[in-house]
């Protein structure tokens, strides 16, 4: 039992490590517009990924080791894209770190806040289910796609400063734009999670828990949208008491419940507090969006 359970911490931590260098990974490409890149690095481990999907255990050894090279990859590929970039010289580091270090309290939080909120609803599952952990891959397969969103939304919207009169004209057309960059960031992952799911009913390990934690993975894409908004406005504070609430609302549901609880209903859970996590972002952007000092 003791081997088990330190296997299962080892996982976690070997899972949390792999996914955070992904998203280094794709955060670093796609700020460089280097997605083809990220998309030919990941394209064999998506495809070894679906393989142990239809042909179960037996392929599990291959999946992992090409997930973990694939990634390796799209980090080695996003690191040479760092180099040779210096196109005028930098500042002294104690000039660009000024102004940097009062935030990185909050960054370091809303970082472990939003693994923590991750980890809550899919941690405990790891041992003793199949489709709810890896409910959460169509968001991580999206997560580029998101952050490409959020960073052509920036653009866009220096872009519309220069087409519009008047303010009014401005605070509808913005408004839309975002809309549309989270209806676009929904549909990609909800587009992922319906091929994750196809794929799990063809192999017979599809639930209806999995659906429901597809389907929140699909809202915690246009959250991260939004997050991704609100951290370019130094909205900290609000990103981290979001998560925060989120996260102790829905432990505090789940373990008050759990004797009697299946894991549907704590999917369900889990699913409210994505919903609510959106809107409590889409929230806090109501009072900024339409001000055109954000989007010069």
């Amino acid at each position: 039992s003791g081997l088990t359970d330190r296997s299962y911490g080892l996982a976690m931590i070997a899972l949390a490590v792999v996914q955070m260098t992904y998203q280094m990974a794709s955060a670093l490409l796609v700020f460089y517009r280097c997605e083809i890149w990220l998309f030919a690095a990941m394209v064999p481990a998506v495809a070894t990924g679906i393989g142990y999907l239809a042909g179960g255990a037996r392929l599990l050894p291959l999946a992992i080791g090409v997930g973990l090279g694939s990634v390796a990859v799209a980090f080695g590929i996003a690191l040479s894209k760092t180099r040779g970039r210096r196109e005028r010289p930098e500042p002294p580091l104690a000039d660009g770190l000024r102004g940097e270090l009062g935030q990185l309290p909050l960054v370091v939080a809303y970082a472990a806040l939003s693994a923590a909120y991750l980890l809550s609803a899919q941690g405990r599952h790891l041992q003793d289910g199949f489709d709810v952990p890896i409910a959460g891959v169509p968001l991580i397969v999206g997560m580029g796609v998101v952050e490409w969103r959020a960073k052509r939304f920036v653009e866009q919207g220096r872009v519309l400063l220069t087409r519009v009169r008047y303010p009014r004209e401005f605070v509808t057309r913005i408004w839309l734009l975002l809309a549309g960059n989270v209806a676009a960031c929904l549909g990609v992952v909800a587009l992922f999670g319906v091929a994750l799911l196809t794929a799990l009913h063809a192999a017979h390990r599809l639930t209806s828990a999995g659906v429901v934690m597809t389907a929140a993975s699909v809202l915690l894409a246009g959250a991260y949208f939004l997050a991704f908004l609100l951290a370019g406005m130094a909205r900290y504070g609000w990103l981290c008491g979001s998560l925060a609430g989120c996260t102790a609302v829905h432990v505090a549901l789940v373990s008050v419940l759990l004797p009697k609880l299946s894991l549907l209903a704590e999917t369900t859970v889990f699913l409210g507090s994505a919903l609510v996590l959106l809107l409590l972002l889409l929230t806090a952007l109501t009072g900024r969006l339409g001000q055109a000092r954000y989007h010069r």
